[in-house]
């Protein structure tokens, strides 16, 4: 909103599109003694420089831990691969057995419930 009003000082002109859809999302914590962990990967373009980040979340909703990691040049949906595996590499690392994983693509939550191999050649070994 801030923003907004700085560019109306400056005699900025926008053209704001209205949402498509807009849906309400509730941030529910997860159960004792479990971790809740939001995962995102993003790119520049397709493909393109590209990150990835995760947020680690307590019961009571304070953050636990937090990582960003480059992955140079890949596609948004390997941005987003990466982000869940070194996620899980993470956690297993330190032993978290109880682990409440989200991400924004439904194919990569269907592929891991599936146990599914149909990801990226240089990715299958992770």
């Amino acid at each position: 909103m801030t923003d907004l009003l700085i560019l109306q000082e400056l005699w900025v002109k926008s053209k704001s599109r209205k949402a498509s859809i807009i849906v309400e999302v509730i941030w529910r914590p997860p159960p004792l003694p479990w971790v809740k962990i939001n995962t995102d990967g993003s790119t520049n373009s397709s493909p393109g420089f590209s990150e990835c980040s995760e947020v680690f979340q307590t019961h009571k909703g304070f953050i636990q831990e937090s990582f960003f990691i480059s992955l140079g040049i890949c596609y948004a949906f390997e941005a987003e691969l990466a982000a869940a595996i070194r996620t899980i590499d993470f956690v297993w690392k330190y032993g978290w057995k109880l682990l409440w994983l989200e991400s924004d693509l439904v194919y990569i939550v269907s592929s891991f419930l599936a146990r599914s191999l149909k990801v990226p050649f240089h990715w299958r070994s992770a």
